[in-house]
């Protein structure tokens, strides 16, 4: 299963307000925004591959929200964005979820916009395979 972020932009009430999503082409680099599994539907990339199997969270796709970056919480937003390549996430397919195991100032927290709100979402599942427990964390702080 794949669990997807929803807001009220996706609701039947804005659906006829909504200005249609702009669609960039697909970047040939894995998980580079967008990627070819930005506007897929489900996810294209077997459960094999996603960065914290056996769960992938997604924003959905074409729903009209933006996700502006990915960063620690310690950083300051649009400063501090992570990159992204070699890690397994992408702003347009597969976001990072927190287990509660992560060191002080190290949750990882989604900044995003959409018609209605801007904001940032941390979002922590007790358990779950830690964002960087396949060795690319490294990546990501160089």
């Amino acid at each position: 299963d794949h669990v997807h972020i929803h807001d009220t932009t996706t609701t039947a009430a804005f659906a006829k307000q909504r200005k249609p999503h702009t669609r960039l082409p697909p970047s040939p680099e894995p998980h580079a925004f967008p990627c070819r599994e930005t506007h897929s539907p489900i996810p294209l990339s077997p459960p094999s591959k996603w960065p914290q199997r056996p769960m992938l969270l997604r924003p959905t796709p074409d729903a009209g929200m933006t996700i502006l970056g990915i960063r620690y919480s310690s950083s300051e937003s649009a400063t501090g964005y992570l990159p992204l390549p070699g890690t397994g996430f992408c702003l347009g397919c597969t976001l990072p979820v927190n287990n509660g195991r992560e060191a002080r100032g190290k949750c990882l927290v989604v900044d995003f916009e959409s018609e209605l709100f801007i904001g940032t979402v941390m979002l922590r599942i007790k358990n779950l395979r830690g964002a960087f427990e396949n060795g690319n964390e490294s990546e990501t702080n160089g």
